[in-house]
């Protein structure tokens, strides 16, 4: 393992963990003070995913291109420049949606960058640790996040530009440790490596990669619910922002435990079988979220929400990375996150569309039925 290049690439992963989820709930709060509808926050919600969706190429290229090194200074820029906008700029659906925009891409662009060098830090061997560390340091960065929001509240006034206020020197920080990335990978002189001609196409057409890939993007896009709709959910029965902060740090802090034991899970029990017991816990979660059975309730599918989702996440990547061959690593990966981000633009839409007639639980209902369906179409290898 190369320390050299791993360390400051989960630094980097987990501070941009840290700020891309708070800096969503901000603008849901801010979406919530313009009284905007339903319908009209899951739209801003779905803008995030909006960029990525239509450069997908570009951002495979870029992350692949000159070694990577580019790639992870230029999504921390873009999510820097989003977070300033949306503090400095009034606030209107169109300012939101625009650096909801910015940030989405910049996202994209950092966490194909920094999943690809984690991977690149790794052999063979340990490459299922590797990728539980890396995606338990995002689960970290989701846990520590939302402590912003405390710090918001306790504050006062406007919830959602108190923690934007915090979080423009956590953008700051990312973009000087994603520079330490870029250095690490420079020292280490590894090559451009273009994508060869139909190789998307290649990792596409491999037997059991596409419901693999699409269930990475099914749980990435219910963790995204869960960060724009839960505010939703908890301002219609009642609990305050404090609470809701707790809940998104319960549900993280449930992720990283799982995250952390991946690799020794997936030996004992082995992956496909890790995989659907995982589902199965998430999909009852996720329902028993939308059911309105009170503070205790929540609490509890909130947090096995975090476990089934943290196990899904990381055992979709593994287990996809197990289908191709090593050149196609940086094209899977950079295929999974876009594909992530059109899920995230559609998904949003839905639900919001769904929960403008039914409420914000509804939400996660769909997310619920979306995963339970793609989970049957998993072969075991």
């Amino acid at each position: 393992m190369d320390r050299r290049l791993l360390v400051p690439a989960l630094s980097a992963v987990l501070l941009m963990q840290m700020l891309v989820p708070v800096t969503r709930t901000a603008c849901a709060y801010i979406a919530i003070e313009l009284a905007m509808s339903e319908l009209g926050i899951g739209l801003v919600s779905a803008v995030f995913s909006l960029l990525p969706v239509l450069l997908a190429v570009q951002v495979g290229q870029m992350v692949t291109g000159r070694g990577g090194r580019s790639a992870p200074v230029a999504g921390a820029a873009l999510m820097l420049a989003a977070v300033a906008a949306m503090l400095l700029v009034p606030a209107s659906p169109v300012g939101l949606g625009a650096a909801m925009a910015v940030l989405g891409l910049g996202q994209t662009v950092s966490m194909s960058a920094l999943q690809l060098a984690s991977v690149r830090a790794s052999g063979r061997f340990h490459r299922d640790a590797i990728l539980g560390s890396a995606l338990t340091a995002n689960a970290v960065g989701h846990a520590i996040g939302p402590v912003l929001i405390w710090v918001a509240a306790w504050q006062g006034g406007a919830i959602g530009p108190q923690v934007l206020m915090l979080a423009l020197p956590l953008a700051a920080a990312g973009l000087v440790v994603s520079l330490l990335v870029a250095r690490a990978l420079q020292v280490r002189r590894l090559p451009s490596a273009p994508p060869l001609r139909g190789e998307g196409r290649t990792a596409w057409s491999v037997p059991g990669f596409r419901p693999l890939l699409v269930m990475g993007a099914l749980s990435a896009t219910a963790i995204d619910l869960m960060v724009v709709f839960l505010p939703l959910l908890a301002t219609e029965r009642g609990i305050p922002p404090e609470t809701v902060g707790t809940l998104l740090i319960l549900r993280a802090m449930a992720t990283i435990a799982v995250r952390t034991v991946f690799a020794r899970l997936a030996r004992l029990l082995g992956k496909w079988r890790l995989m659907m017991m995982s589902a199965a816990v998430t999909v009852a979660s996720l329902a028993a979220v939308a059911f309105d059975g009170g503070i205790q309730l929540l609490a509890v599918a909130v947090a096995a929400s975090g476990l089934g989702l943290g196990l899904v996440g990381v055992g979709s990547l593994s287990m996809t990375l197990d289908l191709v061959a090593a050149r196609l690593h940086g094209q899977t990966i950079a295929m999974r996150l876009s594909l992530n981000r059109l899920f995230q633009f559609a998904v949003p839409l839905a639900a919001g569309a769904v929960a403008t007639m039914t409420g914000a639980g509804a939400a996660f209902v769909l997310a619920a039925a979306a995963i339970a369906g793609n989970a049957m179409t998993i072969r075991r290898p």
